[in-house]
């Protein structure tokens, strides 16, 4: 019960993604198709029915919340850096948590209104907020097979993960400013578009990159 109070801010935004699902349940018409993909265009391309639409993401969010609080059963590392997972878990937990419930919520909230325009900006103001967030807490997550910047060459060595989580800290990060750059920027410009996701592409890929030059560099 003690540790259960450690994740009481994820057990509050679960409670309040249950309320909206159950709420949305009795609102949205039957034949509604809820929003679940935007492409480049920032245009929506890809929807779900009603059912799926309410249960994918909120029962995809109870099974991460499973994930983190059973990890230390489950994780062959956790005893090893067991004073860090207890302090870094339940930070990162409400943070994912929260970025998936935000999207679910806000999705329902557009198969009410799918007239509501400029969508994806709202959308980007909450990637960026999480990335900010994400960032910020990568540097002090230990290394473990299921978080993080998990490459074949980062789980490696202790050096090796510390320093591409570090430099994936700072990667999210600047992903994150983007995110919001880019939901100030309410025009549909594709070629602006491409710009943009070309450069959130190499800000995910930089720290693996990163993770296997250290690699070549441990083995020199």
């Amino acid at each position: 019960m003690k540790r259960l109070k450690k994740f009481k801010s994820s057990l509050i935004i679960l409670a309040i993604q249950t309320i909206g699902t159950i709420v949305f349940w009795f609102v949205l018409p039957y034949e509604t198709k809820i929003p679940v993909h935007w492409g480049i265009s920032g245009k929506i391309d890809s929807y779900a029915d009603k059912t799926e639409g309410l249960l994918l993401f909120l029962g995809i969010n109870i099974l991460l919340f499973l994930l983190f609080y059973f990890m230390p059963k489950i994780s062959p590392k956790y005893r090893k850096n067991k004073d860090r997972f207890k302090k870094v878990l339940p930070k990162f937990a409400p943070i994912i948590i929260f970025m998936l419930a935000a999207l679910h919520l806000f999705s329902l909230y557009m198969g009410l209104n799918p007239e509501l325009s400029y969508s994806v900006n709202i959308i980007f103001v909450i990637l960026g907020i999480s990335f900010i967030l994400i960032g910020n807490l990568l540097p002090k997550l230990p290394s473990n097979f299921y978080m993080g910047i998990r490459t074949p060459w980062s789980l490696t060595s202790e050096e090796n993960w510390r320093k591409t989580s570090r430099f994936g800290g700072y990667a999210f990060i600047t992903a994150g400013i983007l995110f919001f750059i880019r939901a100030l920027i309410l025009s549909y410009s594709l070629v602006l578009n491409i710009i943009f996701f070309i450069i959130i592409i190499l800000s995910s890929l930089s720290p693996i990159i990163y993770s296997f030059y250290l690699y070549t560099q441990e083995k020199k």
